[in-house]
């Protein structure tokens, strides 16, 4: 329990200071959750039997993520 907390509260702090920071930093951190949550999903979707591609989903995520950063 203490470990999640502490996880927490570090996870928190980091999250802050990227956005403050803005910029790149924070695209470069959004990149990388989008890309840890993309496989994830993928993960959990062939565990049910739904084939999926993983380097397209991701193709795809990543040009979202992006452009969107672009345009914000």
């Amino acid at each position: 329990m203490k470990t999640r907390i502490l996880a927490g509260v570090i996870g928190g702090l980091l999250f802050l200071f990227l956005i403050f920071q803005g910029g790149i930093w924070l695209s470069l951190a959004v990149a990388c959750l989008s890309i840890l949550a993309t496989r994830e999903i993928c993960q959990l979707l062939q565990k049910t039997g739904i084939e999926v591609s993983f380097p397209l989903v991701l193709l795809f995520n990543l040009i979202m993520t992006i452009g969107q950063s672009f345009v914000l």
